[in-house]
């Protein structure tokens, strides 16, 4: 983990909200963004299992927390960029 991605350091180039509700992993909804923001194909980039599990990642925003406010967040850099998930759905996507 970068320090960046784990600080939202550098400058924040992309904030989108992940929506259990559409039944899109948040996988996709993260390389999407990626894709977005880098202007790449999302195939050209690198697979975002090198960098998170992504069951982990699914269980942040989809499993039920007691906390009024989903405060938890991972962060984690995938090539150029360092990207943070919020407990909410919350993602945020900084150049490092």
């Amino acid at each position: 983990m970068s320090h960046a991605a784990v600080q939202g350091e550098g400058k924040l180039h992309y904030v989108t909200q992940y929506d259990h509700r559409k039944q899109q992993p948040i996988t996709e909804v993260i390389i999407d963004a990626l894709a977005t923001v880098s202007g790449t194909e999302p195939l050209e980039l690198p697979p975002l299992y090198e960098a998170i599990d992504p069951d982990a990642l699914e269980l942040i925003v989809r499993e039920p927390n007691t906390a009024p406010t989903r405060s938890c967040f991972v962060g984690f850099t995938l090539g150029a960029w360092g990207i943070i998930v919020t407990g909410s759905g919350e993602i945020q996507i900084y150049e490092q």
